[in-house]
């Protein structure tokens, strides 16, 4: 079954082991609104993709489905590091 942006929310949420209140407030919302986006009631705007996006570093792709929640909250940090142990050496 794929995966909707509304199931990928609750997938990044519960992974960040963030309530929905403080996930929402973290990123300027309110608890409502955060559940509607949740529920698949009301989809995301880009401006709040992108909120978590940056601040969470989060892979844009993940709400699309190209890549899974593991490459999602660990490439971006993964590279990070490798880069700097790369440019010790």
């Amino acid at each position: 079954m794929k995966k909707t942006i509304a199931s990928r929310l609750v997938e990044l949420r519960n992974r960040l082991g963030m309530s929905r209140t403080s996930f929402a407030k973290s990123i300027g919302i309110t608890e409502t609104h955060m559940r509607r986006f949740e529920t698949g009631v009301s989809v995301p705007k880009e401006k709040h993709i992108n909120t978590i996006c940056e601040k969470y570093h989060v892979n844009p792709a993940y709400f699309t489905g190209e890549i899974g929640i593991d490459e999602a909250i660990t490439g971006k940090c993964f590279k990070r590091r490798r880069s700097a142990i790369s440019s010790t050496n």
